[in-house]
């Protein structure tokens, strides 16, 4: 079951107009709200001066769910990485002007909890999985979409089509969204 879909124009400005860069969606995916969620979106990056930039985030400062830029995973420099309980992941370089596919399923049913973090550059997916402790502690009021709560920079780019999947999306589900667009997400019905 979909919870949302968020499209939004050039400049991050939600589709209502309001003209924020930096949107919170009243959404709580954290772990108690939520202990299975898929969430992602296509993103591009204009600027990487600043190496770590959050993009969706209910982040506290204790690594809670996210999505991101990040320097801390891999000595490559910037890269497309999600937190995942105690640390950082992320192994693809981040690039900027072109965009790139990334979503994050978390599965915290038990203990310890499960991730699943895939990037698609437009030519291929790498899949990054493994198994974290994660804290409770999570922000239960909102998703930022354009900032986490804990990196003094927003997100210098575009964000399209950002979703929040109420379960685990898998694989093959994860690459018919890339191929097809947000109308391949589960559950998912245009309003009208």
């Amino acid at each position: 079951m979909k919870m949302a879909l968020y499209t939004f124009n050039r400049t991050l400005r939600d589709s209502s107009g309001n003209g924020k860069a930096i949107v919170t969606a009243p959404l709580n995916i954290s772990v108690a709200a939520l202990p299975q969620v898929t969430f992602g979106a296509w993103v591009k990056a204009v600027s990487l001066s600043n190496p770590e930039y959050g993009i969706i985030s209910n982040d506290d400062g204790n690594f809670d769910r996210s999505l991101d830029i990040d320097n801390r995973d891999a000595a490559t420099g910037a890269n497309w990485s999600a937190f995942v309980g105690n640390n950082v992941v992320g192994k693809v370089p981040a690039a900027k002007g072109r965009w790139v596919f990334l979503a994050v399923s978390f599965d915290q049913s038990s203990s310890p909890g499960r991730y699943a973090l895939y990037v698609n550059d437009g030519s291929r997916t790498t899949v990054l999985r493994g198994a974290d402790a994660f804290d409770g502690n999570s922000v239960t009021s909102g998703v930022t979409i354009g900032r986490n709560h804990s990196y003094d920079q927003p997100f210098d780019g575009e964000v399209a089509n950002a979703f929040f999947y109420r379960g685990i999306l898998t694989g093959a589900q994860i690459k018919k969204i890339i191929a097809k667009g947000p109308s391949a997400i589960p559950g998912y019905r245009k309003l009208r």
